[in-house]
């Protein structure tokens, strides 16, 4: 299935050229375009750091076998959001895993059990303490980098709101048709309305009644998962790189 929304080459240009229409840019040459691209990446990089966004969010999942506590995720992670196996697990060191790992072999304590703790390496590898003793649902969520190609229709408009209050304004003031203060006022009221539309009210009150429900003994949470080791693995960290690849569809974990 191809995720929503589709790539579109051609969305750069057509805002590059509504960005010279407002400043009344008769013929954008090289030197505008690469200024006004240079606005759209910097607007951007703005609203990308306002949040999580709806569209940038993707899930990765596998089945992992007995041992497997070296996972490949096939390319460099933008921004992790959270890893299950099957639980959430706790974010640690790498430095961490790797101390518990050796502490195990070297005392020849057990290396397996449920999975509590992962590590991050080179942005591309999860490392698991302690490795799954058994086969075990694993999905870990991600997030894309923020480009201009992948941006929903609607959009469009607030990136050329952003480039031109943010910075067509200290461009070219008397360009602007409207006062400049009112555009970027524009563009930070279209960021709050796209964050509201993009909220799923309904099912974050169904998972609050649900979470309210529950008996204390049956709730998950990040922090019910056991870091300690139960039983012996050869574990994939010594067996080599990639023992567990995740798949993740048209788009791949990697930053171009």
């Amino acid at each position: 299935m191809q995720p929503y929304p589709a790539a579109d080459p051609g969305r750069l240009t057509r805002i590059v050229e509504t960005i010279g229409r407002d400043l009344h840019v008769d013929v954008i040459g090289d030197a505008h375009r690469v200024l006004f691209e240079g606005w759209v990446k910097a607007v951007l990089r703005d609203a990308e750091s306002r949040g999580a966004w709806w569209f940038l969010k993707n899930v990765a999942s596998a089945s992992l076998t007995a041992g497997a506590d070296l996972i490949d995720l096939g390319g460099h992670v933008h921004k992790l959001g959270a890893v299950y196996a099957p639980q959430r697990l706790q974010a640690v060191s790498l430095e961490r895993v790797v101390e518990l790992r050796q502490q195990a072999a070297a005392n020849n304590r057990p290396n397996a059990g449920r999975p509590g703790w992962y590590a991050l390496e080179a942005g591309r590898r999860l490392h698991l303490w302690p490795a799954p003793a058994s086969t075990t649902a694993f999905a870990v969520l991600y997030r894309r980098p923020m480009a201009v190609e992948i941006l929903p229709d609607e959009w469009e408009s607030i990136v050329v709101l952003g480039a031109l209050g943010r910075y067509g304004r200290h461009w070219d003031r008397d360009a602007l048709v409207s006062r400049p203060a009112e555009i970027e006022g524009r563009y930070e009221a279209a960021l709050r309305r796209a964050r509201r539309e993009s909220d799923d009210t309904c099912v974050s009150d169904a998972w609050g009644q649900f979470q309210a429900g529950a008996s204390a003994g049956s709730r998950v949470t990040a922090g019910s998962a056991s870091d300690a080791a139960t039983a012996f693995v050869v574990p994939a960290s010594l067996t080599g790189i990639g023992a567990v690849s995740v798949e993740t569809g048209a788009y791949l974990m990697e930053v171009g």
